[in-house]
């Protein structure tokens, strides 16, 4: 078993190229499966995106991104701008 890692260096699942098998284990959730060729798995946590794509020759081919963390809370920003240009307009 080969250990999947994501960009940040976290631990994403084990998986064996030859067989295509992944253990997946995160807190309580554990899954076994087997990744056919051509087939993608997506995993989304910790702020990152990891897709495992099993290729025709049978190796894994890992991509993997930080998603973006949107800041603050509250109104998003597009929606007052709408509000000043409706008191704009009334006025």
């Amino acid at each position: 078993m080969k250990e999947i890692r994501d960009c940040n260096g976290h631990l994403t699942c084990m998986g064996d190229e030859d067989t295509g098998q992944i253990q997946f284990r995160y807190k309580e959730f554990e899954a076994d499966f087997t990744l056919d060729v051509g087939k993608t798995l997506h995993v989304k946590r910790k702020g990152t995106s990891t897709q495992i794509y099993r290729t025709p020759s049978r190796k894994f081919k890992i991509v993997s991104i930080r998603n973006k963390v949107q800041e603050g809370r509250g109104k998003p920003k597009l929606k007052k701008h709408r509000e000043k240009k409706m008191k704009n307009i009334e006025k």
